[in-house]
């Protein structure tokens, strides 16, 4: 009798833990968890990646394998091959692919090979995918812009041209100021100049007439 107690005390322990807690362990291969706590499962949504079904039952909630599912093998873009000048010699890509950086990834994007639909998925929704014209060329994910930035954006080049040609038609008429006052300093040089010739001569005359 004491040892049914003995072992009755510890599995009523366990259970008493188990119902006041509704957590149960020991995962499941393949499964990925949101949680294992049922009570938390009844309040809690969640969505599955492709290839998966949701699940619910006394282990918690989350996410299963499909049974027989299999994913469809994505091609990755040719990222190993360098291209360009490597050492002293001109390296070409293959055949559908070119030679340029994605500068969205590192500060220092390195030349490789990409596929030349490099930009298919490759940039989030608000912006889209450039690829820069040079070698090797440049691949960048560009901000779209609203119809409204971009009539704001025109607009404010255009003041810009504007105050350009206002300060230029400024400069113009100052340099032309500069001209007339220099053309007026000239002239009044010159008057300086003959009125000083022509006391010089009347004084020559004047010593002439005295030494006669």
């Amino acid at each position: 009798m004491k040892r049914l107690l003995l072992l009755f005390i510890p599995a009523l322990l366990l259970l008493s833990a188990c119902v006041s807690t509704n957590v149960y362990p020991g995962e499941k291969e393949g499964r990925e968890y949101q949680s294992q706590n049922t009570r938390v499962c009844e309040t809690i949504k969640f969505e599955c990646d492709e290839g998966e079904v949701p699940f619910n039952d006394y282990t918690g909630c989350g996410c299963d394998l499909m049974e027989g599912y299999e994913p469809t093998p994505v091609e990755e873009p040719v990222v190993d091959i360098e291209c360009g000048i490597v050492g002293d010699e001109q390296v070409n890509c293959p055949e559908d692919t070119f030679c340029g950086t994605v500068e969205i990834f590192s500060s220092e994007p390195r030349v490789r090979c990409l596929p030349d639909d490099i930009c298919e998925g490759l940039c989030p929704e608000d912006s889209e995918c450039v690829i820069m014209e040079s070698y090797p060329a440049q691949v960048r994910c560009n901000e779209i812009m609203e119809e409204e930035e971009v009539a704001e954006e025109e607009e404010a080049v255009e003041n810009t041209n504007e105050e350009v040609i206002e300060e230029e038609e400024v400069v113009e008429e100052e340099v032309a100021e500069e001209e007339i006052v220099e053309e007026s300093v000239e002239e009044e040089t010159a008057e300086e100049d003959a009125e000083w010739v022509t006391e010089e001569e009347v004084i020559t005359e004047e010593a002439t007439e005295e030494s006669v």
